[in-house]
């Protein structure tokens, strides 16, 4: 028997998310995963973070694919350790634009996940990223350490909204990243 999983509400939110009627999104992928399952099968968080990647990318051979599997890597597997309990779904959305590509990923999460989490954006916002990783090298468990790398070394932007609910919250991130210059 598969376990139960908390509903995410309604649909999934996508804070500025291009349309496809306004024709801004060049390539729009969107899928759920069950995070006990790939909290089991942990490379999986990986080969999500490839196939993303090369799917709003069009395929393209570059190192930018390669960057971009980075992050999403880090944000899946954020997304999965958590996750509500370590099961649950995670809503995975990602896009490309003409000047950039951004991946969001939605779950639940207990008040204390929720609140690791929001301390961990927090002090992304507000710390000087290679202060952070510095002083966190060694404790790296809600530590922010791979969101300050994303910020620092591959020029992202990262944003976090917890909504709160009755028996759990909903957790969205969303990394936004610029494709290089051609220069």
């Amino acid at each position: 028997m598969a376990p139960a999983h908390p509903a995410i509400p309604g649909p999934i939110p996508s804070i500025d998310a291009p349309t496809e009627q306004d024709g801004s999104a060049l390539a729009r992928l969107r899928l759920g995963v069950d995070a006990g399952y790939m909290k089991s099968n942990w490379p999986l968080c990986g080969q999500l973070a490839d196939f993303c990647a090369l799917f709003v990318l069009h395929g393209q051979q570059s190192p930018f694919v390669a960057t971009a599997s980075t992050v999403f890597n880090e944000l899946i597997e954020n997304a999965v350790k958590y996750a509500l309990s370590g099961t649950g779904r995670i809503d995975v959305q990602v896009w490309a634009t003409s000047t950039e590509i951004v991946m969001q990923t939605q779950h639940a999460a207990t008040e204390e996940q929720a609140a690791l989490l929001t301390s961990a954006l927090r002090r992304v916002e507000a710390t000087e990223t290679a202060g952070l990783i510095e002083s966190n090298a060694t404790e790296q468990s809600a530590s922010g350490v791979g969101l300050a790398s994303i910020v620092r070394e591959y020029d992202g932007r990262v944003h976090g909204h917890i909504e709160p609910g009755d028996d759990h919250s909903v957790v969205t991130v969303r990394v936004n990243l610029a494709f290089p210059d051609e220069g």
